[in-house]
């Protein structure tokens, strides 16, 4: 009976990680459509406890009570989030995805062998699509499936460089003569995309990880000799440099490719911005934290918190590209303590196990994982956040376990009611939503979804279309009732000076409207947009991040007109219009057609 129901857990995950794949843009949960969202996870919900029973949390109660007290901190800032029209979807998945790596801790050892080949077989058929798609498309990195299928500047090889750091080592696991060439030759698939990626990140971390690979096998006896890991490292290291060469070469026959001397170097603007954005975002965390130390934000509210203290023209991003430092803005300094504790436990639990080759090469591809969110956050994927507590559940799956029934019962009553909780709340969203999708005319019917993200706010936008500016506003009211640090909806609600204080540096529609408004500005307002008007014209001239696809040129252009300075108008407009179209000839749309729509069909 353990056997079947191993097997349908692990069909269940399988499931779970190939719709991932299948609709990334409902699997980068953040930003999810709402709908396939909860269906996923609430399913999940429902489905761990019916067939794992919870057993692994019992065993392991200190790790799994450090969980739940994260979780319950977690759902207590989104009862207290200035941002709540997001942060639910966030929440759910903090709660479903670490219950089921604890409770993949009961797998039997070679149902965990199983799991560990699907996990494996994924990173090799995302690398293998990666090399189909890298020379033959217009990005100049590898993201394997990591990308969104209806739109080409959603591409994430960060967080594909994610996956396979946590990846690669259970290529290592169970090694035998007949097998250690198909291993070699697996490794070298996956060293190649992992630095194809050009995620410097990833680079160090990657280093960090064969480092601590080469220190275990100098101090511990292992079943293959010096002679047989010479071998085996110049096998991975000559057939990944001709991967690297051959897809560099048949990429340059069509498009640009990058050098590993200029990334190392930070030689482009896109490289040096991004050190800056990061260094900037960390100290910003900082800053957000003292000022709502106890609960944050709210779950998913660091873009609208740190909008206001931004330094950097258009340097706004979803996360401070820092896993704990984003807990604790939007969760709170308690939540990113706990987190840090449980992660500081489960490190120790791997230190503890006396050097056991299976728990060392686990802990070395969660060591990989978690330090690279440490420089970039990309757990905001249900496959990389699945496979991370999946390798937690592996590990407790070889260490010691609690003979404590007592504290393991209490325990599993506890995560019951916690995740009966998130499957009524889960499938009452799948209720909202559907009602709301039968009754389109009536968006107020919508009122109580706990997730609406932007939906009043679109709705308002069409009524200011149809001039129906009481139901415009209404709707705007509701959506600011969600969120009142969303600068967006006080700029329709024609609060210009409000919008400007609460997001300066992102949105020259604030600006073109207050002056449109408000002809007579101060010289100091003035001066002000001047000085960000030139700083918008250098970042237009590298695109940095797709700015020129924006209505930001556009609204540059009308203020340059408003402030008697047509020539510059013209110039703008034509910039961004060059920028278009040597994108649009760079990414030949058509040729991408059939493979973007077979991978993003759901």
């Amino acid at each position: 009976m353990q056997n079947l129901k191993d097997k349908i857990a692990i069909l269940g995950v399988t499931v779970l990680m190939i719709l991932s794949f299948l609709a990334l843009d409902a699997a980068k949960y953040d930003t999810a459509n709402r709908i396939w969202l909860v269906l996923l996870i609430g399913c999940a919900a429902v489905f761990i406890p019916l067939l794992l029973t919870f057993k692994g949390i019992g065993e392991h109660p200190l790790l799994s009570s450090t969980v739940l007290l994260w979780c319950a901190l977690v759902w207590v800032s989104f009862y207290f989030s200035q941002t709540k029209n997001y942060g639910f979807s966030e929440a759910i998945v903090y709660t479903v995805i670490p219950l089921l790596g604890l409770s993949l801790s009961t797998l039997k050892s070679a149902n965990w062998r199983l799991l560990r080949q699907i996990f494996v077989f994924f990173a090799i058929a995302s690398a293998l699509y990666g090399f189909w798609y890298f020379p033959t498309h217009g990005e100049a990195r590898m993201a394997g499936l990591f990308l969104e299928a209806r739109d080409p500047r959603h591409f994430f090889p960060n967080t594909f460089a994610n996956f396979l750091l946590m990846t690669w080592p259970l290529v290592i696991f169970a090694d035998t003569v007949k097998k250690r060439r198909l291993k070699c030759l697996l490794l070298s698939i996956l060293f190649t995309a992992l630095y194809l990626t050009f995620s410097r990140g990833a680079w160090i971390m990657l280093a960090i990880q064969l480092v601590a690979l080469c220190f275990y096998a100098k101090i511990h006896a292992w079943r293959l000799t010096k002679k047989d890991i010479a071998k085996c490292i110049a096998g991975v290291a000559v057939t990944s440099l001709i991967l690297i060469n051959l897809l560099t070469q048949l990429r340059a026959l069509n498009f640009h490719t990058n050098s590993l001397v200029s990334k190392v170097l930070f030689e482009n603007a896109e490289s040096s911005t991004s050190v800056n954005e990061r260094k900037d975002s960390w100290l910003g965390s900082l800053e957000l934290m003292k000022e709502s130390p106890l609960f944050g934000f709210g779950p998913m509210s660091f873009r609208y918190a740190y909008a206001g203290i931004q330094k950097n023209l258009l340097a706004i991003s979803d996360h401070p590209h820092n896993w704990i430092l984003k807990i604790g803005v939007e969760s709170g300094i308690p939540a990113a303590a706990v987190f840090t504790i449980f992660l500081a436990l489960l490190f120790y639990k791997i230190l503890k196990e006396r050097w056991r080759f299976s728990v060392y090469l686990l802990g070395i591809a969660l060591l990989g994982g978690m330090l690279h969110n440490m420089m970039d956050f990309n757990m905001n994927f249900i496959p990389t956040i699945l496979v991370f507590f999946a390798l937690i559940g592996a590990v407790l799956q070889h260490t010691d376990k609690s003979k404590n029934k007592i504290a393991g019962f209490a325990l599993i009553m506890l995560w019951a009611i916690a995740i009966a909780a998130v499957t009524v709340m889960s499938f009452n969203e799948v209720k909202i939503t559907l009602a709301q999708h039968a009754n389109k005319g009536d968006p107020f019917s919508y009122k109580d979804s706990q997730m609406p993200r932007n939906f009043f706010m679109g709705e308002a936008e069409k009524n200011i279309k149809s001039e129906d500016t009481d139901s415009a506003t209404a709707l705007l009211n509701i959506h600011l009732k969600f969120n009142p640090l969303d600068a967006r909806a006080w700029f329709l609600k024609g609060n210009y000076a409000k919008a400007i204080e609460l997001d300066p540096l992102n949105n020259l529609a604030y600006y073109r409207g207050y002056l449109e408004t408000n002809p007579d500005a101060s010289p100091e307002f003035r001066e002000n947009l001047m000085s960000i008007l030139v700083a918008y014209e250098s970042i237009l001239k590298v695109d940095l991040h797709y700015t020129a696809f924006s209505s930001n040129p556009d609204d540059a252009a009308r203020i340059y007109e408003l402030l008697g300075i047509p020539s510059k108008a013209i110039e703008i407009k034509r910039e961004a219009q060059q920028i278009q179209k040597d994108f649009a000839e760079r990414m030949d749309f058509n040729k991408q057609l059939v493979p973007r729509t077979i991978f993003g069909g759901l």
